[in-house]
This record gives C-alpha cells, structure tokens and sequence, in this order.
C-alpha cells in the first residue's frame, strides 16, 4: 500500500506546454505511475491559468484520457471541432490522434489526466 499526502506530491511545471501558451502546473496523484501497472505512463492532475493551454498535438505510442475538475475547457478534438468542457466532463485521445485545450472562462481550468501506454 502507498499512501501520498496531498503536501507530499510532487509538482512539475511545463512552459508552453506541447507548443501552447503560458505554464502548466502537474501534480502527480500517485509518487510513481508505475507502481498503477506497467501501461500507465503518467497519472497527474493539471491546473492551467486562463489564456493557458496545451498546444495541438499527437498522441504516439499512447492515449490520453482527461476529466475536467474546475473551470471551463476549450477542447479541439482530432475532428478540428472546438468543443466547451466543464467539469465532470471526459474526453479520450486515442493512439495517433491529435488535441488541444486551453483554460477559458473566467477561472483557472483544473483536470485529471490518464497517459497509457498503448500496448
């Protein structure tokens, strides 16, 4: 059993993050994703200041699952097609698709990201 006190986390920042915009702040649920099983490759809630963003990129090797905790989300999907997320809301990148989303609204946009490795 591993238990991770919320002050014990580590925290990492990423500037411009996948080429978008300002700072994005990962703070890691468990003290190594490994330790979940041998695909999960990272396991972090992400805070993004509004203006922030991740830049359009592709996911290789791996998907991306993302949950939206606070704040408002303008997610572009592989489709090129802007979608409004807010929280409780989930997207899912597959292998070799693309996305973005960058903190809209009025808030700072908090979420869960799942990277798996694709096996």
């Amino acid at each position: 059993m591993d238990i991770l006190r919320y002050e014990e986390r580590p925290v990492t920042t990423m500037e411009k993050p996948k080429g978008g915009e300002g700072v994005l702040e990962l703070t890691a649920i468990l003290r190594d994703a490994s330790l979940a099983g041998s695909t999960i490759d990272k396991f972090n809630i992400g805070k993004l200041e509004v203006g922030h963003g991740l830049g359009w990129h592709r996911h290789e090797g791996n998907t991306e699952t993302i949950c939206i905790l606070s704040g408002i989300a303008d997610y572009t999907g592989n489709d090129g097609k802007h979608y409004t997320l807010h929280a409780g809301d989930c997207t899912f990148c597959d292998n070799m698709e693309y996305h973005s989303m960058f903190a809209a609204g009025d808030e700072p946009l908090t979420f869960i990201a799942l990277i798996v490795n694709k096996v």
